[in-house]
């Protein structure tokens, strides 16, 4: 049996210090969990007595597992061509658009738990806003750099990228204009290597 905590203070200390969510509280109904799996040529069975806030916390915890390991997900989010995954595939790349929040939506209806047992949750797909407003384009100042340094970059970004903005802001920085179009050009161009 695995204990998550000690149950009660050892002599001489206080139970204050005792906190968090996988603590044992005196006289409170505990519930057996188990699990078992196969890592590798082992087979790991844990057990643990967990109370009712510990068993809600594990709960959402094996929710947020069972969402996050969707393989439909990708296909929705253009990871795959056809059956076969696209290297280099990433979800953080993929623009926020509703169509695809609605086809994340339909993958979450139904998680399957194992062989035969699923669940329906209830579903919301909103848009994540990452807490920088730019995206770095660390590839795209790159090419632009080099491009630059050539003395060709506003007729390189002409004739192959199609884009004949400006190629800096005020603040004499790339325009985020030019190095999302740049972006767009280079990760398609990336996908037909």
């Amino acid at each position: 049996m695995i204990h998550l905590c000690r149950a009660f203070p050892r002599e001489g200390e206080s139970g204050e210090s005792l906190r968090g969510p996988f603590v044992k509280k005196a006289h409170t109904k505990m519930n057996t969990i188990k699990t078992e799996w196969n890592l590798g040529n082992f087979t790991v069975a844990l057990s643990a007595d967990v109370d009712d806030g510990q068993l809600r916390y594990l709960a959402s915890k094996g929710l947020l597992w069972l969402g996050q390991r969707q393989s439909k997900v990708d296909k929705t989010l253009g990871g795959y061509n056809g059956d076969k995954r696209i290297k280099g595939f990433k979800r953080s790349e993929v623009s926020y658009t509703p169509t695809l929040a609605k086809g994340l939506t339909a993958d979450f209806e139904t998680l399957e738990v194992e062989d035969e047992i699923t669940l329906t949750p209830s579903v919301v797909v909103t848009e994540y806003v990452r807490e920088t407003a730019e995206p770095k384009y660390k590839r795209e100042k790159e090419v632009a750099g080099r491009h630059e340094s050539k003395g060709d970059l506003e007729e390189w970004l002409a004739d192959k990228v199609g884009y004949t903005g400006d190629t800096h802001g005020e603040d004499g920085e790339y325009s985020v204009e030019m190095l999302s179009k740049l972006k767009a050009f280079l990760d398609e161009a990336l996908k037909n290597i």
